[in-house]
């Protein structure tokens, strides 16, 4: 995420999407989403289409 951020330099209140791994719900990858202006969204709990949807968005 820190390399993503320092590459694309994103504005702050961009969202970020993921599934819900608990890699994305940990509590250093919130603070360092939080720290940069982004905004943390996780896919519903055994909802396989919320990241389908997202990621057919960001493809256009």
């Amino acid at each position: 995420m820190k390399a993503a951020i320092d590459r694309r330099k994103p504005p702050p209140g961009v969202v970020h999407h993921s599934d819900r791994g608990s890699q994305y719900a940990a509590e250093l990858y919130r603070e360092t989403l939080a720290a940069n202006g982004l905004i943390g969204s996780i896919g519903r709990r055994g909802n396989a289409y919320d990241n389908a949807k997202a990621e057919s968005f960001m493809k256009r």
